[in-house]
């Protein structure tokens, strides 16, 4: 992908723009408050989110819950989540809006050498290991098993365990017998995307669709 390329898809997705910076104390120190206006609604609830510039660095935190109709909104960067983002470059770009989506999906929809490819789901095998929680209970925790893959000591391989996929857009449940799209590239190997997903978001290679209302989506 190249850097215009990323740019341009980008500037598709809804645009904050930053028109003052303020600060503020919070629990793990000091805070930036970003004010701006956003291109297009986003909804006016709390919400963690991600803005990106065109050269992908990214800032991460929480967009403060407005009345609805206010066109100025606040988001506040998270202090844990540090940033090269001069305030200079803050004040005079656009930050592009990914909600509560992260890098991960943005590759996984823009890439266009990320081959796809349509499978019926079946179950498969997979490891059953026994790990200890923070809470210090014992839990059951199910991986995907690999031909070949080593088998950690005290773990063992279920017949069919490995029941369901998620959508890596939607986080849709693709069952057996359902038809999705599972990715071919090594690093995402075990990415799977629901047929509107793949459809509205990854044939196209626009992230625009991720935002629309599930209850407007079709299952194909």
């Amino acid at each position: 992908m190249t850097p215009e390329y990323i740019a341009l898809k980008l500037s598709l997705l809804p645009q904050f723009r930053v028109e003052s910076i303020d600060y503020d104390l919070g629990k793990h120190g000091e805070v930036m408050i970003l004010i701006g206006t956003f291109s297009e609604s986003v909804g006016y609830e709390e919400q963690t989110v991600n803005f990106y510039l065109p050269d992908l660095r990214t800032i991460h935190g929480l967009l403060l819950e407005s009345p609805e109709g206010q066109k100025t909104r606040r988001f506040q960067h998270d202090a844990n989540w540090p940033t090269d983002i001069t305030e200079a470059e803050l004040l005079s770009r656009r930050l592009s809006y990914l909600g509560s989506y992260d890098a991960r999906h943005l590759d996984l929809a823009f890439d266009p050498d990320i081959n796809w490819e349509e499978r019926r789901f079946s179950s498969q095998k997979a490891i059953q290991s026994k790990v200890i929680g923070t809470d210090g209970l014992a839990y059951r925790k199910w991986t995907k098993y690999d031909d070949g893959a080593e088998i950690p000591e005290g773990s063992i391989i279920i017949a069919a365990g490995w029941d369901h996929e998620h959508c890596t857009f939607c986080s849709r449940h693709i069952d057996p017998g359902d038809i999705g799209y599972a990715s071919l590239d090594p690093y995402w190997k075990h990415e799977w995307s629901c047929m509107w997903c793949y459809n509205h978001i990854v044939k196209p290679h626009d992230l625009r669709p991720i935002f629309s209302p599930f209850e407007s989506r079709s299952t194909s």
